[in-house]
């Protein structure tokens, strides 16, 4: 049987003649980049990551979306959930670089209910202290987004570095970093307290915050303790990640400025309502005034 050869565009720029067979073998490529770039442009626009770091990461860690925590779990970017993680897990067979080789061991992952929440949150991972110095490089210099990676830990693998960076030059990713993206974010984006957040206007709706920021809505009502049909004022913080149990450090006491509610409090300081209520119940439920004190932690 005469097998044919098909011709293939990659974002290389280079047309490869190619069997059908192996044409089929590299469906993935195109597919993995055309299903997820929009996401990886999002992240890009609210929190200043590389899309081509997002795109390389989520290809080498899901083996382009194929692996089974990316298939069964959504998990795209490998992340585990260690001692802090609340949310959904698995426990999975996984690789890791021990004493000088490659050892396979079990670890628990974190687990989605979709493959948004899974790039937002590894968004929000690599915003941690721990990966600070990433977001001081150039947003084009995806080399030294690669290497800080490495640096900060993000794996155990010694070339983990250069995979990303084979990843990106044998697929032109980085165009997509050179872009000027029409979408352009309806809501500037925060950071306060180790937390995400944005500014209401008068008359906004978790709705409308949500769609702005290609957000589910019931994900903002959650992360910011929020009763339904909720009215927003202007200023006030809606946080885009779940609060902390507690004030940080050195926050221990508020003083309560005539008018301030306990919720608006515990927003002022990213801290769970329940807390600040636990910590201050029978000054709250005695109704605050100028100048109670609040604890924070």
């Amino acid at each position: 049987m005469k097998i044919h050869s098909v011709f293939i565009f990659l974002l290389t720029g280079l047309i490869v003649s190619v069997s059908p067979l192996f044409a089929q073998q590299l469906a993935h490529v195109p597919a993995y980049l055309e299903k997820y770039n929009d996401m990886a442009i999002m992240q890009m626009q609210k929190y200043k990551i590389p899309v081509s770091i997002i795109l390389a990461q989520g290809i080498l860690e899901s083996n382009w979306g194929r692996s089974v925590c990316a298939t069964q779990y959504h998990n795209h970017f490998g992340v585990k959930a260690g001692n802090s993680w609340k949310g959904k897990k698995v426990n999975l067979l996984t690789k890791e670089y021990r004493n000088g080789k490659f050892v396979k061991e079990y670890a628990d992952f974190r687990r989605y209910d979709s493959t948004e929440d899974a790039f937002e949150d590894h968004s929000l991972f690599l915003k941690q202290p721990r990966y600070s110095e990433l977001f001081l490089l150039d947003l084009h210099d995806y080399s030294s987004w690669a290497y800080g990676l490495k640096r900060c830990g993000y794996a155990t693998d010694p070339q983990y570095a250069e995979k990303l960076i084979r990843i990106i030059e044998n697929y032109n990713l980085s165009v997509y970093d050179r872009m000027k993206y029409k979408l352009k974010l309806k809501r500037s984006i925060y950071k306060d307290h180790d937390l995400v957040y944005i500014l209401a206007n008068e008359g906004d709706n978790l709705e409308k915050i949500a769609s702005d920021l290609n957000m589910k809505a019931n994900k903002l009502q959650k992360y910011n303790e929020l009763p339904d049909n909720f009215t927003f004022r202007d200023g006030d913080i809606i946080y885009l990640e779940k609060k902390h149990s507690k004030a940080h450090k050195p926050y221990y006491e508020h003083i309560v400025i005539q008018g301030q509610s306990a919720y608006q409090i515990a927003q002022m300081y990213g801290m769970q309502l329940k807390t600040l209520y636990r910590l201050n119940k029978q000054t709250i439920d005695a109704g605050l005034i100028d100048g109670d004190v609040i604890r924070l932690r």
